[in-house]
């Protein structure tokens, strides 16, 4: 049953991650419904046997490894160059932890729960994952009624990059995001909350970063 309940939740949040993904960037979803729900389930399991597995490193590791895997699925799968599919999986994937931290902190200062009881498989836990695969549909739903959305990432897997300006920095700054993203978890993992609380400010301020880059990108027509 925890099984069960593990890889059903973690399958929403990586759908979640996706369609916030897709609505970001403008990308065309309808030819892959089957490859959406392979990584889905396959991230999910793959988060539930390194939580599991008892070795203390691919715990710690956990985050790291699967915004790794999370980069070769989407460059292999939805059919985008090797780069861009970097910048479109840490900013999809990071947002997605942005969202969840300030829902973390809204519960954190209405007492429902604190930084000691951020457990995975408890009912607090659930209680923020639950949230966490709610907010990001919510937002996908209002960029869309809205029509708001960046085009500058092309579709095309095979397509050449210029690592120049705007495109050099995204890319730099998607690392760095991806490193503190692994720094964050890490903390939990060990229950260093002082790290913690210093490194959500820096996931914070990388997303931003990266968002900033972005638009100016979509302002400049630098496709």
């Amino acid at each position: 049953m925890e099984y069960v309940s593990s890889v059903f939740l973690s399958s929403l949040e990586f759908l979640s991650i996706i369609l916030l993904m897709f609505t970001i960037f403008n990308l065309s979803f309808k030819r892959f419904y089957l490859y959406t729900v392979f990584i889905c389930l396959f991230l999910a399991n793959v988060s539930h046997y390194l939580r599991n597995s008892g070795l203390e490193e691919q715990k710690l590791l956990s985050v790291s490894i699967q915004m790794i895997l999370f980069v070769i699925l989407v460059w292999l799968l939805y059919r985008i160059n090797i780069l861009w599919a970097i910048v479109v999986a840490i900013i999809g994937y990071a947002s997605y932890i942005v969202i969840q931290l300030c829902i973390f902190y809204i519960l954190l200062m209405t007492g429902f729960m604190t930084a000691e009881e951020l457990v995975p498989n408890t009912e607090k836990y659930y209680t923020l994952q639950f949230l966490s695969i709610l907010a990001p549909l919510i937002i996908s739903h209002f960029l869309k009624t809205v029509n708001w959305h960046l085009n500058f990432i092309p579709t095309k897997k095979y397509l050449k990059l210029k690592l120049k300006n705007e495109n050099l920095i995204l890319i730099l700054v998607s690392i760095v995001t991806f490193l503190v993203s692994g720094i964050l978890y890490y903390s939990i993992s060990v229950g260093q909350t002082t790290i913690f609380f210093t490194t959500s400010v820096l996931q914070l301020l990388t997303i931003s970063i990266l968002l900033y880059y972005s638009v100016r990108k979509e302002i400049n027509n630098d496709y």
